[in-house]
């Protein structure tokens, strides 16, 4: 009779331990691709610069040199646009093919850059915000604030929660063996 009641213990330990093992490994494939998707997140995060109605190129280049002495700006990644290739692009993207001019007159020539992958988190994007809208000629500054924000947090706190659990599953495991 001992012996059974042995070989029954060790069978539900075997099974526990491999639970814990299996959640372990499951927690850090979580965090694994969280960070995959919290990278390509940040190399694709994008500022769009709204700007004064009728510059002039010298006025443009300015503001692109303005932007090029910040250091965690991606250099190759400032593009200056002009409302009517916005107009387009909108259209291209809505699948309309209307000639009416009516979008165009709604938008601004606008210069797009990205900032280096890096420098992104929800202070980063704050303080590069803010320094955007001191350059003159800068009417507006756009992003997804709320996204931005809450994903960069969470991400953070997702990561710090996995790795406390992790521990704890692991903690658990080495009492179980």
């Amino acid at each position: 009779m001992r012996k059974r009641k042995i070989r029954s213990n060790n069978f539900y330990t075997m099974i526990g331990n491999s639970l814990i093992l299996f959640i372990i490994g499951l927690l850090l494939v979580m965090l694994v691709l969280g960070q995959d998707l919290l990278d390509s997140l940040r190399e694709e995060f994008t500022f769009q610069l709204e700007l004064e109605e009728d510059l002039s190129s010298d006025d443009v280049d300015q503001i692109s040199s303005m932007l090029r002495q910040l250091a965690y700006v991606d250099q190759n990644s400032i593009q200056y646009q002009n409302k009517i290739e916005i107009a387009n692009d909108f259209k291209e993207d809505l699948g309309i093919s209307s000639d009416d001019n009516m979008l165009e007159e709604a938008l601004f020539d606008a210069i797009s850059l990205k900032l280096k992958s890096t420098e992104i988190n929800s202070a980063d994007i704050i303080r590069a915000k803010s320094d955007f809208m001191k350059i003159p000629l800068v009417q507006r500054v756009n992003h997804i604030e709320d996204l931005s924000k809450g994903l960069f947090d969470n991400m953070e706190t997702l990561r710090f929660v996995g790795f406390v659990l992790s521990l704890v599953l692991c903690l658990v495991l080495t009492i179980l063996i």
